[in-house]
């Protein structure tokens, strides 16, 4: 009894703090990532509408996303107190999740053109067909014979010839079947990517980074418009992602190579690898993919590879509509800042025109070239003032190097941007908001943001921060992240990155 008795009740105060406290617990951790999800999902089924209007309102959806970015961000661990389930319920669940995002994207993504085809897939598949006949598959003449398109040329081929080993199995489909097949397996390949590039991380930053991810990649996408353009960037992003998964192994070489044997501007991540090992596996994986193709096409195919490499330097219109890359931003100011009175007196000339064009890509070249050297240098700069190279790890590099593809490529689509998926996991796990918030932008603005639609002559201001916009906040935010002073705040929580 008088122990019953020296039990005081709680006092009245604690009480209220308690459940003062739980509600903040409820409103950070369920409340607030859930309502960053449905803006980031409201957003990206609102962007397609808002795609073709060049004045403020299509930076609308990019306002909402930011906002939705924010609050996931900002909140507490999100979901915190839910139930843990075990591993094999946990199996099927992200089985049953890819399954459906596979569907939907699918589904969203089969917009046909080019005889019921995607066009890039058109390209592929008649490359393949003219390097089987014994042909050039890099020869416009030698393409077009084997092509389906009826009305116009396919795109030129500027993948190697490694990559039309994937197409070997498929030689008994019809053009039709195998649209279908390769639209399901790069469908699947772009979500096996957000699984694996998620999986390692620690259970808070994986919440963070599937609320932010999956909503954007969802409806219209970078996936989405892969498919709808048969485009391989999911493959990329797969390989890449794992080659960062076994950056030290001899799988990364594999991978790495892998990535490379598709397209040479591909190779920026490979700048991560160090052991040899990992050389080791790179340099195996290309001998077996140059002489299987070498066997099973012409023995010259690798140097008619080499050769049109130059020519696609020269050809690429770095000023192309819905072309996002540095590039294209540094030929659209080039173009911008031509005066109507000189493009008066050549529009009728068409050698001065094209002499003048020429000019204007160099130029514009020029500009790029000097961007990039001051983004690196900035970069060099922070790393050496802050002392905080030794927490960037080999994955840390790999990531923002992947990131880097589409800032530097001479031509980047909006498909690109499922390669900064790698960058927005490793930094989403920061310690502070400011970190969390530079790691989801470039997602979100990449996914978002309006895209030029004026090219050459045609530019307006509103086209150069359109174009500009992606290439400079994936720069900004890759800045960001090095400029932490404290070690555990760049990275947050790395116990789970094996």
């Amino acid at each position: 009894m008088e122990e019953q008795g020296s039990m005081n009740p709680p006092d009245s105060s604690s009480v209220e703090e308690s459940n003062r406290s739980s509600g903040r617990g409820v409103l950070t951790s369920w409340i607030l990532p859930f309502l960053g999800f449905l803006a980031l999902l409201g957003a990206a089924i609102l962007q397609p509408e808002f795609s073709s209007s060049t004045g403020p309102e299509s930076f609308i959806p990019l306002a909402i996303g930011l906002a939705g970015a924010f609050l996931i961000a900002a909140a507490g661990k999100p979901f915190q107190s839910a139930p843990r389930i075990g591993p094999r319920t946990k199996v099927a669940l992200i089985s049953i999740v890819v399954a459906l995002c596979t569907f939907i994207s699918i589904h969203a993504g089969m917009n046909y053109d080019g005889g019921g085809r995607p066009l890039d897939f058109d390209c592929y598949a008649s490359a393949w067909r003219t390097a089987a006949a014994g042909c050039n598959p890099y020869s416009p003449e030698d393409t077009s014979r084997f092509s389906s398109l009826s009305e116009s040329k396919p795109y030129p081929y500027i993948y190697s010839p490694a990559f039309l080993l994937l197409f070997e199995p498929m030689r008994f489909l019809s053009l039709e079947q195998m649209s279908l097949l390769w639209t399901t397996i790069l469908a699947v390949s772009g979500w096996l990517a957000l699984v694996f590039t998620a999986r390692p991380l620690p259970s808070e930053g994986r919440m963070r980074f599937l609320l932010a991810s999956i909503p954007l990649l969802l409806v219209g996408g970078p996936i989405v418009q892969a498919l709808r353009w048969g485009n391989t960037t999911p493959f990329i992003a797969l390989f890449i992602v794992l080659m960062i998964r076994n950056i030290n192994g001899l799988k990364a070489g594999f991978f790495g190579a892998a990535v490379i044997l598709q397209k040479l501007i591909y190779a920026f991540p490979i700048a991560a690898l160090r052991t040899r090992r990992a050389f080791v596996g790179m340099l195996l994986a290309y001998t077996v993919g140059i002489v299987v193709s070498s066997a099973v096409y012409e023995p010259q195919i690798w140097l008619r590879y080499i050769e049109s490499l130059s020519d696609f330097a020269v050809q690429s219109g770095y000023g192309m509509a819905n072309n996002l890359s540095l590039m294209a931003t540094s030929s659209r100011i080039v173009n911008y800042s031509i005066s109507d009175a000189i493009f008066e007196r050549i529009r009728d000339d068409i050698d001065a025109r094209m002499a003048f064009d020429l000019m204007g890509k160099r130029f514009g070249m020029t500009v790029c070239a000097v961007l990039s050297m001051f983004f690196l240098c900035c970069v060099m700069i922070v790393i050496v003032l802050k002392r905080n190279r030794a927490r960037l790890t080999n994955r840390h590099i790999a990531a923002i190097l992947s990131m880097m593809i589409p800032v530097f490529a001479p031509v980047s689509w909006n498909h690109y941007g499922i390669l900064v998926l790698p960058f927005t996991a490793f930094f989403i796990m920061g310690g502070t908001v400011g970190i969390r918030m530079s790691a989801v932008m470039p997602l979100v603005v990449w996914v978002l943001a309006p895209v030029p639609l004026r090219e050459s002559m045609m530019i307006e201001l509103y086209d150069i921060v359109a174009g500009a916009v992606r290439p400079a906040v994936c720069m900004l935010c890759t800045l960001a992240v090095l400029c932490q002073r404290k070690s555990g705040e760049m990275t947050g929580e790395t116990a789970g990155l094996h």
